[in-house]
Protein backbone atom coordinates (compact mmCIF):
# COMPACT_ATOMS: atom_id res chain seq x y z
CA UNK A 1 0.00 0.00 0.00
CA UNK A 2 2.68 2.21 0.31
CA UNK A 3 4.20 1.68 -2.56
CA UNK A 4 1.17 2.98 -4.60
CA UNK A 5 0.86 5.63 -2.00
CA UNK A 6 4.16 7.11 -2.33
CA UNK A 7 3.76 7.16 -6.30
CA UNK A 8 0.78 8.90 -6.96
CA UNK A 9 0.77 12.76 -7.05
CA UNK A 10 -1.79 15.43 -8.20
CA UNK A 11 -2.70 16.02 -11.71
CA UNK A 12 -4.03 20.00 -10.76
CA UNK A 13 -7.06 21.11 -12.55
CA UNK A 14 -9.30 23.26 -10.23
CA UNK A 15 -6.93 23.16 -7.30
CA UNK A 16 -9.58 22.78 -5.28
CA UNK A 17 -8.73 18.61 -3.53
CA UNK A 18 -5.22 19.53 -3.29
CA UNK A 19 -3.84 20.31 0.00
CA UNK A 20 -1.34 22.88 0.26
CA UNK A 21 1.75 21.42 2.40
CA UNK A 22 1.04 18.23 2.56
CA UNK A 23 -0.13 16.50 -1.18
CA UNK A 24 2.45 16.19 -3.83
CA UNK A 25 1.70 17.42 -7.48
CA UNK A 26 2.84 16.46 -10.85
CA UNK A 27 6.50 18.10 -11.08
CA UNK A 28 7.09 19.67 -7.63
CA UNK A 29 9.79 17.32 -7.13
CA UNK A 30 9.51 16.92 -3.69
CA UNK A 31 9.02 20.54 -3.12
CA UNK A 32 5.33 20.00 -1.98
CA UNK A 33 6.04 19.89 1.89
CA UNK A 34 5.62 22.82 4.40
CA UNK A 35 6.25 22.71 8.26
CA UNK A 36 2.95 21.91 10.06
CA UNK A 37 2.94 25.38 12.20
CA UNK A 38 2.59 26.61 9.02
CA UNK A 39 -0.44 24.89 7.58
CA UNK A 40 -1.78 25.06 10.75
CA UNK A 41 -1.32 28.54 10.18
CA UNK A 42 -3.06 28.36 6.71
CA UNK A 43 -5.50 26.55 8.05
CA UNK A 44 -6.64 29.64 10.31
CA UNK A 45 -6.64 31.84 7.05
CA UNK A 46 -9.58 29.29 5.87
CA UNK A 47 -6.65 28.30 3.04
CA UNK A 48 -6.17 24.87 3.02
CA UNK A 49 -6.41 23.82 -0.94
CA UNK A 50 -4.17 25.16 -4.05
CA UNK A 51 -7.37 27.09 -5.08
CA UNK A 52 -7.51 29.00 -2.08
CA UNK A 53 -4.27 30.35 -2.98
CA UNK A 54 -4.50 31.43 -7.02
CA UNK A 55 -4.62 34.70 -7.74
CA UNK A 56 -6.87 35.09 -11.12
CA UNK A 57 -7.12 38.66 -11.13
CA UNK A 58 -3.20 38.91 -11.84
CA UNK A 59 -3.12 35.50 -13.69
CA UNK A 60 -3.46 35.23 -17.38
CA UNK A 61 -4.13 32.67 -20.35
CA UNK A 62 0.07 32.23 -20.32
CA UNK A 63 0.91 32.20 -16.49
CA UNK A 64 -0.57 31.36 -13.29
CA UNK A 65 -0.48 33.55 -10.51
CA UNK A 66 -0.16 33.12 -6.95
CA UNK A 67 -0.89 34.90 -3.86
CA UNK A 68 2.02 35.96 -2.58
CA UNK A 69 2.84 36.11 1.24
CA UNK A 70 2.07 39.91 2.08
CA UNK A 71 -1.56 38.71 -0.05
CA UNK A 72 -2.53 36.22 2.69
CA UNK A 73 -0.84 38.15 5.62
CA UNK A 74 1.62 35.72 6.78
CA UNK A 75 3.84 36.54 9.07
CA UNK A 76 7.41 37.68 8.05
CA UNK A 77 9.28 34.54 9.50
CA UNK A 78 7.33 32.52 7.17
CA UNK A 79 7.86 34.64 3.81
CA UNK A 80 10.46 31.97 2.70
CA UNK A 81 9.01 29.42 2.87
CA UNK A 82 5.97 30.45 1.02
CA UNK A 83 8.27 31.86 -1.77
CA UNK A 84 9.79 28.69 -1.94
CA UNK A 85 6.52 26.60 -2.28
CA UNK A 86 5.10 29.70 -4.92
CA UNK A 87 8.39 29.12 -6.81
CA UNK A 88 8.04 25.34 -6.94
CA UNK A 89 4.03 25.69 -8.29
CA UNK A 90 5.57 28.18 -10.94
CA UNK A 91 7.82 25.80 -12.04
CA UNK A 92 6.01 23.30 -12.41
CA UNK A 93 3.82 24.88 -15.05
CA UNK A 94 0.41 24.48 -13.04
CA UNK A 95 -2.19 26.13 -14.20
CA UNK A 96 -6.07 26.30 -12.69
CA UNK A 97 -8.59 25.54 -15.18
CA UNK A 98 -11.40 23.76 -14.84
CA UNK A 99 -12.63 20.18 -13.99
CA UNK A 100 -11.65 18.11 -10.94
CA UNK A 101 -8.15 17.17 -9.91
CA UNK A 102 -6.73 13.64 -9.88
CA UNK A 103 -4.19 11.46 -8.40
CA UNK A 104 -2.26 9.75 -11.17
CA UNK A 105 0.71 7.13 -10.72
CA UNK A 106 3.70 9.62 -11.69
CA UNK A 107 6.27 6.95 -12.81
CA UNK A 108 4.20 6.17 -15.59
CA UNK A 109 3.56 8.35 -18.91
CA UNK A 110 -0.05 8.28 -19.40
CA UNK A 111 -0.24 8.18 -15.50
CA UNK A 112 -2.30 4.94 -14.89
CA UNK A 113 -1.24 2.10 -12.47
CA UNK A 114 -0.15 -0.97 -13.79
CA UNK A 115 0.69 -3.93 -11.66
CA UNK A 116 4.04 -4.30 -14.03
CA UNK A 117 4.86 -0.85 -13.36
CA UNK A 118 4.32 -1.45 -9.24
CA UNK A 119 6.97 -3.73 -9.94
CA UNK A 120 9.55 -1.92 -11.59
CA UNK A 121 9.54 0.37 -8.61
CA UNK A 122 9.11 -1.88 -6.17
CA UNK A 123 12.46 -3.84 -7.20
CA UNK A 124 14.00 -0.61 -8.47
CA UNK A 125 13.86 1.09 -5.49
CA UNK A 126 14.67 -1.93 -2.92
CA UNK A 127 17.61 -3.72 -5.46
CA UNK A 128 18.78 -1.41 -8.09
CA UNK A 129 22.27 -3.01 -8.22
CA UNK A 130 20.88 -6.53 -8.45
CA UNK A 131 18.37 -5.10 -11.13
CA UNK A 132 21.37 -3.34 -13.14
CA UNK A 133 23.39 -6.86 -13.03
CA UNK A 134 20.23 -8.80 -14.11
CA UNK A 135 19.23 -7.03 -17.22
CA UNK A 136 22.50 -6.41 -18.30
CA UNK A 137 23.23 -9.97 -18.20
CA UNK A 138 19.77 -10.62 -20.00
CA UNK A 139 20.65 -8.59 -22.56
CA UNK A 140 23.95 -10.58 -23.37
CA UNK A 141 22.20 -13.89 -23.67
CA UNK A 142 23.06 -15.45 -27.04
CA UNK A 143 19.64 -18.02 -27.86
CA UNK A 144 21.70 -20.45 -30.50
Amino acid sequence: MLLIRDNLVWKINDGSMVRIGIDPWNGCGGRHILSEALIQHLHSLEIKALADIADPLNSSILEQRWKSAPQINLPSHWHQDWTDYISALTESHIRIKQGPDKLIWHQSENGLYTPKMGYQSLISHKLPDLISFWWKTLWKLSFR
